[in-house]
């Protein structure tokens, strides 16, 4: 006697189940991370984000799986500014394709304001550098740097003083 074997077509479709950037707002070159489960394989995942300015949706990139369903795409938000849609998606080896899994990103690509109005008092044994306050949005702090035999070295930072004192 022999046995039969039914073959049937793949028609169930992937679905993404993590869609991550190590980064809360995007800067740079960064790397998204998709990760996909199947019936049988996925094969590759990607990654769109919405342009309001054109009302279309952009490539970000597609990449091969790896056994596991993960997938690292990088991701060039240099030209980018603002609050984006980004939308992943896997594919398995039959062609089926997941629906989209979606994620909002704040991309930041601007530097805060100048710091202007910079002056330094020399003293006996310090220099006292001061500023005026900086209204940038997202200003986070100043980088004090002194001039060593070749190059600028980071010697302090101030996050909320509109001043240094250098005592070296």
């Amino acid at each position: 006697e022999s046995e039969w074997i039914q073959v049937s077509a793949d028609t169930i479709a992937p679905r993404v189940t993590a869609f991550r950037c190590e980064q809360e707002i995007l800067s740079g070159i960064v790397r998204l991370e998709i990760k996909g489960e199947d019936n049988r394989k996925i094969v590759q995942a990607g990654c769109e984000y919405y342009d309001g300015y054109t009302n279309t949706w952009k490539e970000i990139g597609i990449q091969e799986a790896a056994e596991d369903g993960a997938a690292v795409i990088p991701f060039d938000t240099r030209e980018l500014h603002g609050r984006y849609k980004l939308r992943a998606f896997a594919e398995d080896e039959a062609g089926n394709i997941s629906e989209a899994y979606d994620m909002y990103y704040t991309i930041d690509n601007r530097p805060p304001s100048k710091v202007q109005n910079v002056t330094a008092a020399a003293h006996a044994n310090s220099i006292v550098l001061s500023w005026d306050k900086i209204e940038s949005e997202d200003y986070s702090h100043v980088i004090i740097e002194r001039m060593g035999e070749n190059d600028w070295i980071p010697i302090g930072r101030e996050t909320t003083r509109l001043g240094y004192i250098d005592n070296g």
